[in-house]
């Protein structure tokens, strides 16, 4: 049986229209005020959205 990686799910915030959207991570989680780029689908364009904190880490 295989060993489960750990993952956390990290929360960003959209700076056009204000909505989370979440994502996944392996290995180290980041910190609050990281900038990821990522689509939107309410704005329809990719953003420079800010984590705004971890939702879980298993």
């Amino acid at each position: 049986m295989r060993k489960r990686r750990k993952f956390c799910i990290r929360t960003f915030q959209c700076p056009g229209c204000g909505n989370k959207v979440f994502a996944t991570k392996l290995k180290r989680p980041t910190g609050d005020g990281h900038i990821k780029t990522m689509y939107c689908p309410w704005c329809k364009a990719d953003k420079d959205m800010e984590q705004v904190g971890i939702t879980e880490c298993r």
